[in-house]
């Protein structure tokens, strides 16, 4: 099967007090880079009064090197109040995985990781009970046992 490599994209997640003007800045600043948002995500608590954004955008044609991206999004993001982070497509961490005796999340989360549906590589999986020590070793991932009781509760 031929399959066409996507090309990497970088990812902000936004949040800082709602006003207007943040997504027009934020877009504003990929495009001045030559960045195209290829998928957008924006959410405000109005509660508390605070805007959640998820900006995705293309690496193809971006004009600033993935190291140079935070220190120059630092004035929109100094203007608005802003927390940021910024992750990239074709990076994949290393997760731990925290399970239970029951393993009907743990095989979720693996087979979803096997078929590439998820970021990141489990590092380990970590559990109270062996139960699912043989299946997860099975996978080469290593398996912590990290057993709790009344006395070891406040140290686990």
């Amino acid at each position: 099967m031929n399959q066409k490599l996507t090309p990497a994209t970088a990812r902000f997640l936004l949040s800082c007090p709602d006003t207007s003007g943040v997504v027009a800045s934020v877009a504003d600043f990929i495009a001045q880079h030559g960045g195209n948002i290829i998928h957008a995500e924006q959410h405000t608590d109005q509660e508390v009064g605070i805007f959640f954004q998820r900006v995705e955008f293309s690496l193809d044609g971006f004009n600033l090197g993935r190291e140079k991206i935070l220190s120059a999004f630092g004035e929109v993001s100094k203007e608005f109040n802003m927390n940021v982070s910024l992750k990239f497509s074709d990076e994949n961490p290393k997760v731990a995985i925290l399970c239970s005796k029951e393993g009907h999340c743990l095989y979720d989360l693996l087979g979803r990781w096997h078929r590439s549906e998820l970021d990141g590589t489990p590092a380990f999986v970590a559990g109270n009970h062996t139960d699912l020590k043989n299946y997860t070793e099975s996978l080469d991932i290593p398996f912590h046992h990290l057993p709790v009781s009344k006395e070891t509760k406040p140290e686990q």
